[in-house]
């Protein structure tokens, strides 16, 4: 049987998007892969101040938190890429003069 699937880059700005989206996705096959430090959904003063991190995280069942630091580079995104060898990719937010 062949996989199918599909991998988005999206952030916390992109949560009502994201919510429409997750309603015709099926919940045990859709994974979240956070990269976000951890104190914005575990520290509550952090929690208070900004919610949006921890209730986007909370929409999904499934979770993969690994914390990176500033955007990916060029060589990182490609390593991305052909670790989950995808039929297309779009790429949301960058330089607007970058090019893959």
């Amino acid at each position: 049987m062949m996989q199918t699937g599909m991998v988005m880059v999206v952030g916390v700005s992109q949560k009502n998007r994201i919510s429409a989206l997750l309603q015709s996705l099926p919940q045990e096959e859709t994974l979240l892969i956070y990269s976000s430090w951890d104190g914005y959904y575990k520290i509550p003063e952090q929690i208070k101040a900004n919610p949006g991190y921890k209730n986007f995280r909370d929409m999904f069942h499934h979770v993969i938190d690994i914390h990176t630091s500033g955007h990916a580079d060029r060589q990182t995104i490609m390593k991305v890429i052909k670790t989950v060898n995808p039929k297309d990719v779009i790429c949301i937010h960058k330089e607007a003069d970058a090019h893959l």
